[in-house]
Protein backbone atom coordinates (compact mmCIF):
# COMPACT_ATOMS: atom_id res chain seq x y z
CA UNK A 1 0.00 0.00 0.00
CA UNK A 2 2.73 2.65 0.22
CA UNK A 3 3.79 2.06 -3.11
CA UNK A 4 0.59 3.26 -4.50
CA UNK A 5 0.10 6.80 -6.18
CA UNK A 6 -1.41 9.55 -3.96
CA UNK A 7 -3.95 10.94 -6.02
CA UNK A 8 -3.09 14.38 -3.85
CA UNK A 9 -0.29 14.73 -5.18
CA UNK A 10 -1.46 13.67 -8.47
CA UNK A 11 -3.88 16.78 -7.96
CA UNK A 12 -0.85 18.99 -7.35
CA UNK A 13 0.70 18.25 -10.61
CA UNK A 14 -2.59 18.55 -12.41
CA UNK A 15 -2.68 21.80 -10.93
CA UNK A 16 0.40 23.27 -11.47
CA UNK A 17 0.26 22.14 -15.37
CA UNK A 18 -3.42 24.02 -15.35
CA UNK A 19 -1.94 27.35 -13.86
CA UNK A 20 0.90 27.35 -15.69
CA UNK A 21 3.40 27.80 -12.44
CA UNK A 22 3.87 26.96 -9.20
CA UNK A 23 2.95 30.48 -7.92
CA UNK A 24 -0.72 30.78 -9.72
CA UNK A 25 -1.02 26.93 -8.41
CA UNK A 26 -0.60 27.63 -4.81
CA UNK A 27 -2.78 30.64 -5.59
CA UNK A 28 -5.94 28.71 -7.15
CA UNK A 29 -5.63 25.63 -4.14
CA UNK A 30 -5.18 28.49 -1.68
CA UNK A 31 -1.86 27.15 -0.48
CA UNK A 32 1.62 28.60 -0.37
CA UNK A 33 4.61 27.65 -3.24
CA UNK A 34 6.50 25.64 -0.79
CA UNK A 35 3.71 23.05 -0.39
CA UNK A 36 3.28 22.72 -4.45
CA UNK A 37 6.97 22.21 -4.94
CA UNK A 38 7.16 19.79 -2.26
CA UNK A 39 3.98 17.53 -3.28
CA UNK A 40 5.71 17.32 -6.83
CA UNK A 41 8.45 16.45 -5.42
CA UNK A 42 7.54 13.67 -3.34
CA UNK A 43 5.73 12.19 -6.23
CA UNK A 44 8.81 12.48 -8.56
CA UNK A 45 10.16 10.77 -5.76
CA UNK A 46 7.73 7.87 -5.96
CA UNK A 47 7.86 7.69 -9.58
CA UNK A 48 11.42 7.67 -9.78
CA UNK A 49 11.15 10.26 -12.32
CA UNK A 50 11.34 13.77 -13.37
CA UNK A 51 8.10 15.76 -14.34
CA UNK A 52 8.47 18.77 -14.65
CA UNK A 53 11.92 20.49 -15.92
CA UNK A 54 12.65 24.35 -16.51
CA UNK A 55 12.16 25.93 -19.40
CA UNK A 56 11.77 29.83 -20.77
CA UNK A 57 8.63 31.72 -18.64
CA UNK A 58 8.44 28.41 -15.87
CA UNK A 59 8.28 24.43 -16.04
CA UNK A 60 7.28 22.23 -19.10
CA UNK A 61 6.75 18.54 -18.65
CA UNK A 62 8.75 15.31 -19.42
CA UNK A 63 7.64 12.77 -20.83
CA UNK A 64 7.28 11.14 -17.18
CA UNK A 65 4.84 13.95 -16.87
CA UNK A 66 2.79 13.81 -19.32
CA UNK A 67 2.29 10.02 -18.33
CA UNK A 68 1.53 11.21 -15.00
CA UNK A 69 -0.95 14.02 -16.07
CA UNK A 70 -2.66 11.69 -18.30
CA UNK A 71 -3.51 9.60 -15.30
CA UNK A 72 -4.56 12.44 -13.06
CA UNK A 73 -7.01 13.72 -15.47
CA UNK A 74 -8.60 9.91 -15.88
CA UNK A 75 -8.60 9.92 -11.66
CA UNK A 76 -10.47 13.41 -11.75
CA UNK A 77 -12.64 12.34 -14.51
CA UNK A 78 -13.15 8.67 -12.82
CA UNK A 79 -13.81 10.40 -9.27
CA UNK A 80 -16.47 12.82 -10.81
CA UNK A 81 -18.51 10.25 -12.79
CA UNK A 82 -18.87 8.10 -9.48
CA UNK A 83 -20.05 10.98 -7.71
CA UNK A 84 -22.45 11.94 -10.61
CA UNK A 85 -23.90 8.22 -10.63
CA UNK A 86 -24.10 8.01 -6.84
CA UNK A 87 -26.06 11.13 -6.75
CA UNK A 88 -28.70 10.01 -9.35
CA UNK A 89 -30.69 7.94 -7.29
CA UNK A 90 -34.29 9.21 -5.59
CA UNK A 91 -34.87 10.79 -2.10
CA UNK A 92 -33.88 13.73 -0.47
CA UNK A 93 -31.09 15.51 -1.59
CA UNK A 94 -27.63 15.96 1.04
CA UNK A 95 -24.12 16.53 0.69
CA UNK A 96 -22.26 19.41 -0.02
CA UNK A 97 -22.36 21.71 -3.07
CA UNK A 98 -18.91 24.01 -3.52
CA UNK A 99 -20.65 27.13 -5.43
CA UNK A 100 -17.64 29.78 -6.78
CA UNK A 101 -18.77 33.38 -7.44
CA UNK A 102 -17.36 36.59 -8.39
CA UNK A 103 -15.32 38.23 -5.51
CA UNK A 104 -17.47 41.51 -4.56
CA UNK A 105 -20.39 40.18 -6.12
CA UNK A 106 -21.23 36.77 -4.60
CA UNK A 107 -22.42 38.11 -1.58
CA UNK A 108 -25.69 40.23 -3.79
CA UNK A 109 -26.97 36.94 -4.71
CA UNK A 110 -27.64 35.64 -1.40
CA UNK A 111 -31.19 35.50 -1.74
CA UNK A 112 -30.81 33.17 -4.29
CA UNK A 113 -28.42 31.14 -2.50
CA UNK A 114 -31.62 31.02 0.42
CA UNK A 115 -34.02 30.17 -1.98
CA UNK A 116 -32.03 26.85 -2.80
CA UNK A 117 -30.93 26.25 0.66
CA UNK A 118 -34.87 26.47 2.15
CA UNK A 119 -35.76 23.98 -1.28
CA UNK A 120 -33.09 21.57 -0.18
CA UNK A 121 -31.96 21.99 3.20
CA UNK A 122 -29.89 18.57 3.73
CA UNK A 123 -27.73 20.02 0.99
CA UNK A 124 -24.57 22.16 2.68
CA UNK A 125 -23.44 25.16 0.95
CA UNK A 126 -19.72 26.27 0.51
CA UNK A 127 -19.81 29.72 -1.18
CA UNK A 128 -16.16 30.53 -1.92
CA UNK A 129 -15.81 34.21 -3.36
CA UNK A 130 -12.85 34.14 -5.74
CA UNK A 131 -11.37 36.75 -8.47
CA UNK A 132 -12.54 34.02 -11.21
CA UNK A 133 -15.18 31.37 -10.83
CA UNK A 134 -13.88 29.54 -13.98
CA UNK A 135 -10.65 29.29 -12.75
CA UNK A 136 -11.98 27.57 -9.40
CA UNK A 137 -14.04 24.88 -11.51
CA UNK A 138 -11.07 24.36 -13.47
CA UNK A 139 -9.16 23.44 -10.17
CA UNK A 140 -11.73 21.18 -8.80
CA UNK A 141 -12.07 23.93 -5.83
CA UNK A 142 -15.85 24.36 -6.66
CA UNK A 143 -18.61 22.02 -7.72
CA UNK A 144 -21.05 25.07 -9.94
CA UNK A 145 -19.97 28.55 -10.28
CA UNK A 146 -22.13 31.67 -10.70
CA UNK A 147 -19.77 33.11 -13.42
CA UNK A 148 -19.67 37.20 -15.12
CA UNK A 149 -17.82 36.39 -18.57
CA UNK A 150 -18.44 36.78 -22.50
CA UNK A 151 -18.18 32.90 -23.13
CA UNK A 152 -17.43 29.65 -21.03
CA UNK A 153 -13.92 27.31 -22.19
CA UNK A 154 -14.88 24.17 -23.44
CA UNK A 155 -14.05 22.36 -21.18
CA UNK A 156 -17.05 23.83 -18.87
CA UNK A 157 -21.04 23.29 -19.35
CA UNK A 158 -23.64 26.10 -18.37
CA UNK A 159 -25.87 28.13 -18.94
CA UNK A 160 -26.10 31.67 -19.74
CA UNK A 161 -28.69 33.17 -17.75
CA UNK A 162 -28.97 36.89 -18.28
CA UNK A 163 -26.55 39.53 -19.99
CA UNK A 164 -25.33 42.01 -17.44
CA UNK A 165 -25.84 45.58 -18.13
CA UNK A 166 -23.75 48.54 -16.75
CA UNK A 167 -24.07 52.62 -16.88
CA UNK A 168 -22.51 55.44 -15.48
CA UNK A 169 -24.43 56.28 -12.17
CA UNK A 170 -23.95 59.46 -9.83
CA UNK A 171 -25.40 60.18 -6.74
CA UNK A 172 -27.86 62.92 -6.28
CA UNK A 173 -25.22 64.20 -3.58
CA UNK A 174 -22.94 64.78 -6.68
CA UNK A 175 -25.24 65.48 -9.23
CA UNK A 176 -26.23 68.71 -6.69
CA UNK A 177 -22.63 70.20 -7.58
CA UNK A 178 -22.16 68.10 -11.52
CA UNK A 179 -24.91 68.72 -13.33
CA UNK A 180 -25.41 65.24 -15.04
CA UNK A 181 -25.34 67.04 -18.74
CA UNK A 182 -21.53 67.61 -18.54
CA UNK A 183 -19.06 65.88 -20.65
CA UNK A 184 -17.97 62.20 -18.85
CA UNK A 185 -14.57 64.24 -19.62
CA UNK A 186 -15.32 66.83 -17.16
CA UNK A 187 -16.83 64.72 -13.86
CA UNK A 188 -14.97 63.38 -11.52
CA UNK A 189 -14.53 59.52 -11.85
CA UNK A 190 -14.04 56.88 -9.29
CA UNK A 191 -11.59 54.27 -11.01
CA UNK A 192 -10.53 50.69 -10.47
CA UNK A 193 -7.17 49.54 -8.91
CA UNK A 194 -3.80 48.95 -10.93
CA UNK A 195 -5.10 44.70 -9.66
CA UNK A 196 -7.85 45.39 -12.26
CA UNK A 197 -6.08 47.25 -15.00
CA UNK A 198 -6.75 44.17 -17.07
CA UNK A 199 -10.78 44.69 -16.54
CA UNK A 200 -12.94 45.46 -19.34
CA UNK A 201 -14.39 48.40 -17.38
CA UNK A 202 -10.73 50.09 -16.75
CA UNK A 203 -10.08 49.18 -20.42
CA UNK A 204 -13.00 51.63 -21.50
CA UNK A 205 -11.88 54.52 -19.07
CA UNK A 206 -8.72 54.30 -20.61
CA UNK A 207 -9.82 54.31 -24.27
CA UNK A 208 -12.97 56.41 -23.99
CA UNK A 209 -12.07 59.32 -21.14
CA UNK A 210 -9.35 62.09 -21.76
CA UNK A 211 -6.28 61.78 -20.34
CA UNK A 212 -6.68 64.92 -17.96
CA UNK A 213 -10.21 63.17 -16.86
CA UNK A 214 -9.95 63.59 -12.88
CA UNK A 215 -9.91 60.51 -11.31
CA UNK A 216 -10.66 61.05 -7.10
CA UNK A 217 -10.25 57.66 -6.11
CA UNK A 218 -9.26 54.04 -7.33
CA UNK A 219 -10.57 50.63 -5.68
CA UNK A 220 -10.71 47.19 -6.23
CA UNK A 221 -14.26 45.51 -5.22
CA UNK A 222 -17.53 46.46 -6.45
CA UNK A 223 -18.57 46.99 -2.85
CA UNK A 224 -16.46 49.67 -2.22
CA UNK A 225 -16.73 51.20 -5.91
CA UNK A 226 -20.63 51.29 -5.38
CA UNK A 227 -20.23 53.16 -1.94
CA UNK A 228 -17.97 55.38 -3.26
CA UNK A 229 -20.46 56.41 -5.52
CA UNK A 230 -23.29 56.88 -3.67
CA UNK A 231 -20.85 58.91 -0.78
CA UNK A 232 -20.54 61.52 -3.67
CA UNK A 233 -16.80 60.90 -4.79
CA UNK A 234 -17.42 60.84 -8.12
CA UNK A 235 -19.18 58.81 -11.40
CA UNK A 236 -18.45 55.18 -12.42
CA UNK A 237 -20.02 52.10 -14.22
CA UNK A 238 -21.79 50.45 -12.24
CA UNK A 239 -24.20 47.24 -12.64
CA UNK A 240 -27.54 48.28 -13.54
CA UNK A 241 -29.67 45.52 -11.65
CA UNK A 242 -28.15 46.06 -8.70
CA UNK A 243 -27.87 50.11 -8.82
CA UNK A 244 -31.32 50.86 -10.05
CA UNK A 245 -32.40 49.52 -6.89
CA UNK A 246 -30.77 52.35 -4.90
CA UNK A 247 -32.78 55.51 -4.42
CA UNK A 248 -30.40 57.85 -4.34
CA UNK A 249 -28.22 56.68 -7.52
CA UNK A 250 -29.18 57.57 -10.75
CA UNK A 251 -27.55 56.64 -14.38
CA UNK A 252 -26.17 59.70 -16.25
CA UNK A 253 -25.68 57.80 -19.33
CA UNK A 254 -27.66 55.01 -21.34
CA UNK A 255 -26.27 51.70 -21.12
CA UNK A 256 -22.82 51.07 -22.36
CA UNK A 257 -23.49 48.14 -24.24
CA UNK A 258 -19.96 47.19 -24.93
CA UNK A 259 -19.93 46.46 -21.59
CA UNK A 260 -22.51 43.51 -21.60
CA UNK A 261 -22.04 40.47 -20.64
CA UNK A 262 -22.96 37.35 -19.59
CA UNK A 263 -24.29 35.67 -16.33
CA UNK A 264 -23.77 32.05 -16.20
CA UNK A 265 -24.67 29.06 -13.98
CA UNK A 266 -21.50 26.69 -14.96
CA UNK A 267 -19.64 23.12 -13.65
CA UNK A 268 -17.76 20.16 -15.57
CA UNK A 269 -19.11 18.37 -18.29
CA UNK A 270 -19.05 14.87 -16.10
CA UNK A 271 -21.20 16.60 -13.36
CA UNK A 272 -24.24 17.09 -15.26
CA UNK A 273 -26.17 13.88 -13.90
CA UNK A 274 -25.19 15.34 -10.51
CA UNK A 275 -28.61 15.53 -8.38
CA UNK A 276 -27.51 18.51 -6.76
CA UNK A 277 -25.52 20.38 -9.33
CA UNK A 278 -28.86 20.12 -11.23
CA UNK A 279 -30.90 21.22 -8.36
CA UNK A 280 -29.12 24.10 -7.87
CA UNK A 281 -28.80 25.45 -12.05
CA UNK A 282 -32.26 24.31 -12.14
CA UNK A 283 -33.35 26.76 -8.73
CA UNK A 284 -31.31 29.49 -9.32
CA UNK A 285 -31.41 30.08 -13.56
CA UNK A 286 -34.93 31.51 -13.32
CA UNK A 287 -33.86 33.78 -10.14
CA UNK A 288 -31.04 35.16 -11.52
CA UNK A 289 -33.02 35.73 -14.86
CA UNK A 290 -35.95 37.39 -13.40
CA UNK A 291 -32.99 39.33 -10.83
CA UNK A 292 -31.40 40.65 -13.57
CA UNK A 293 -34.59 41.68 -15.68
CA UNK A 294 -33.43 39.33 -18.52
CA UNK A 295 -34.80 36.56 -20.27
CA UNK A 296 -31.81 35.87 -22.46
Amino acid sequence: MQHMLNWNDLKYLLATVQAGSYNRAAEELGVNRTTIARRIAALEQQLDAPLLESGNGGYRLTEEGRLALDSARRFEQEAHQLESRLTRGGGELRGSLRVAAPLGLGPEFMAELAAFGNAYPAVRVELINTQDPVSSLNQRQADVGIAVTHDLPDYLSGRRVAVLQRAVYASERYLADHPATLPLGEHRWIGWGREMAHTEVARWMQHHLPAQTAVGLRVNSWHALREAVRQGLGVSHLWCFLAGDIGDLRAITPVTRALDIGLWLCHHGEVRNNRRVSAFVDTLAPLLQRRAGDSD
